[in-house]
């Protein structure tokens, strides 16, 4: 089951559902209150209709290439590479209306 689970996770759609986690707030909850400034809804993330969406199709294929699929990979992503850090900040920031992760984000 465990090897099941796993696979799901690095699979296009267990990157959908990290990302919308991630911005619905669900991951770091200090970005909750930023989520009535997204440009669209965390839900259409995880649409099939998603792929026709740039900034959509460009957080999925980082997150992805990258093999995030929780915060934990993540947070060992952005200890790692600071060129990986600063693509996934700026694309993730496509979804934000001026909202500065650095100064909200606890790593």
């Amino acid at each position: 089951m465990g090897t099941t689970i796993d696979a799901y996770r690095a699979s296009v759609d267990g990157v959908k559902w990290f990302a919308y986690f991630f911005l619905e707030g669900q991951v770091y909850p200090k970005l909750k209150r930023f989520v009535p400034s997204l440009l669209t809804t965390p839900g259409s993330i995880t649409k099939s209709w998603a792929r026709l969406i740039p900034r959509t199709q460009a957080i999925v294929q980082t997150l992805q290439s990258q093999g995030v699929v929780s915060k934990y990979k993540l947070l060992e992503i952005w200890g790692l590479d600071k060129k990986c850090e600063i693509l996934i900040y700026k694309i993730i920031f496509r979804y934000y209306h001026r909202v500065d992760f650095y100064t909200i984000l606890d790593r």
